[in-house]
């Protein structure tokens, strides 16, 4: 507090200072510039009078400053310091105001002199403007020569304020100094500080009841966690282990306070949500300890700083740990199904045996047995296009990202030649940005490969497709068909299609958007979709930048 009342006192006595210098230096410039004129004006008419009663000629007078006599239409007739053919000066607001009323005054950058100068004009008996100029810089150099005078005034100056505030800080703090917050009514202080000497004793009782409150609460919280039939963790920014409830520590037995969370947890998956979680609001990973499979939920503890722009603070993370051993597991049983049903697929194979079966017995027309082949060639080529995506389906429930190998991708190119194998049918198809991606090449283009085609047949005739690339992220947009809101959580089920009938008309197994999710989260890639019915359909898959990205 000394040194703000210090500074305090410093600067606004050497700002009066610099203020009153600044108008000195001012006052005493105009006065130059008016004592400088009057001296001109003065030389002005003593010239005149030579001239006009004697026969003096103007270029026998000598004076320090510039002369010059000009035409009353505007032409140089002499000038003392100029030789040869000059312009014409008749746009000059001496000249101008000379012609009109005997005399003219003006000051402006001279072109011909290169320099600030003042200008005095004065009307002759014969008509010709007779004109004096005087340089500004003559304040300049006075000024300069005392610079010295100026710079010891300056460093005076500034002892003074200095010792002027070190006296009034230490004056006005001594009694603030020896006040005595244990006693106040011994304390001998200014009476404007009594009014803030009871507000602090009013404060201390308010901070004993919220301490109390405080303390109430706290006890509540541990009732609350430590009764949850979930796992409960609190960590502060360095994610060193503050609380626990029981739950968590008979599931970890090594959870202990104080602790990291890399010395409990060796899972990278559990550290890079908690780290995602201290920049975000939430996040969440599955991870499998010891053959049982967990849920994690982190969320972030962030304080509001800032005035107008606000931001936030990571202070902590709150792990909820959640037991879906029972969940996975049915899970499992629904990845052996979609794996099994391959091998029962009836629809298809109803359709070929019973075109084959017509065949074999001759009941088909010989124009028409070419059109029963192709119908025949149609549901097998959909047959084997339904098991290779549940095949693929399978591949990716089971595998992981991190057994494949991974490698820089550029993904304008991975787009091009996608869409060199797919009919575009018309559509108008743009392509922006370029970026890179670290992750399984053949994951990434049949993911994008997906995208692609969902956004080309479920398009409009003529209708547009835009393709967004950026360091971080991959959008496709297009002017389809869209997806009714209450579908649009459940459009990456496996074989869900949202519009049965409209489907019928749709070649596609309605595992695209299945695979494209599994691929997603192999590579802790983020999807986002945003769609309108009638309107159009935007999948945006992100990442963070890793390896070097």
């Amino acid at each position: 507090m000394t040194r703000r009342i210090f500074w305090a006192i410093f600067s606004a006595s050497f700002l009066i200072f610099l203020l009153g210098a600044v108008f000195c230096v001012y006052f005493l410039q105009k006065e130059f510039e008016k004592n400088l004129l009057l001296s001109m004006r003065n030389q002005a008419y003593s010239i005149k009078t030579i001239l006009d009663s004697t026969s003096t000629k103007i270029s026998e007078i000598k004076i320090p400053e510039r002369l010059s006599v000009i035409e009353d239409d505007g032409e140089v007739a002499f000038d003392s310091v100029l030789q040869g053919v000059l312009e014409s000066h008749s746009n000059r607001p001496e000249i101008i105001d000379a012609i009109k009323k005997g005399e003219g005054v003006s000051k402006r950058f001279s072109a011909n002199l290169h320099q600030k100068t003042f200008y005095y004009a004065l009307k002759l008996k014969d008509g010709k403007i007779l004109r004096i100029a005087s340089n500004r810089d003559n304040f300049v150099k006075i000024f300069l020569d005392s610079i010295f005078w100026w710079i010891g005034l300056f460093i005076f100056s500034i002892a003074v304020c200095l010792l002027l505030a070190r006296v009034l800080s230490r004056l006005i703090l001594s009694p603030l100094e020896s006040l005595n917050l244990k006693n106040l009514s011994k304390s001998s202080v200014y009476e404007e500080f009594l009014p803030f000497l009871n507000k602090i004793s009013q404060q201390e009782k308010t901070i004993q009841k919220q301490l109390k409150i405080l303390r109430q609460k706290n006890q509540e919280f541990n009732t609350i966690t430590q009764n949850m039939q979930e796992c409960f963790i609190l960590l502060d920014g360095d994610l060193k282990i503050i609380s626990f409830n029981k739950m968590a520590k008979s599931i970890f037995k090594s959870l202990d306070h104080h602790k990291k969370l890399a010395e409990i947890f060796d899972h990278k998956e559990v550290l890079d949500t908690a780290f995602r979680a201290l920049a975000s609001k939430r996040c969440e990973c599955d991870v499998s300890i010891d053959g049982a499979h967990y849920q994690i939920l982190a969320s972030g503890i962030l304080d509001e700083e800032g005035g107008r722009k606000k931001s936030f603070k990571p202070r902590g993370v709150i792990l909820f740990i959640l037991d879906i051993t029972e969940k996975k597991e049915r899970e499992n049983l629904r990845r052996e199904f979609s794996a099994n049903v391959s091998h029962e697929l009836k629809t298809p194979l109803t359709s070929i045996s019973g075109y084959a079966e017509l065949l074999k017995n001759n009941l088909v027309q010989a124009g028409d047995v070419s059109e029963f082949g192709r119908k025949i060639e149609n549901q097998a080529k959909r047959l084997l296009e339904l098991i290779n995506d549940i095949m693929k389906l399978s591949e990716l429930d089971e595998s992981k990202s991190d057994e494949n190998i991974k490698e820089r991708i550029d993904l304008f190119k991975s787009v091009e030649s996608i869409l060199e194998q797919l009919p575009t049918g018309g559509l108008q198809v743009d392509v922006k940005g370029h970026g890179e991606v670290y992750g399984v090449k053949t994951l990434i283009e049949d993911m994008i490969f997906n995208l692609c085609e969902n956004a080309i047949k479920y398009n409009k005739k003529n209708g547009s497709i835009e393709i967004i690339i950026t360091e971080n992220s991959l959008s496709i947009q297009d002017s389809g068909i869209g997806i009714s809101k209450e579908n649009q959580k459940r459009v990456f089920e496996r074989f869900f299609r949202e519009d049965k009938s409209h489907s019928k008309r749709i070649e596609g197994t309605g595992l695209g958007l299945s695979i494209v999710k599994h691929i997603a989260n192999l590579h802790q890639f983020d999807i986002k979709l945003k769609s309108k019915v009638g309107k159009g359909t935007k999948i945006t898959i992100s990442w963070k930048n890793e390896k070097g990205f």
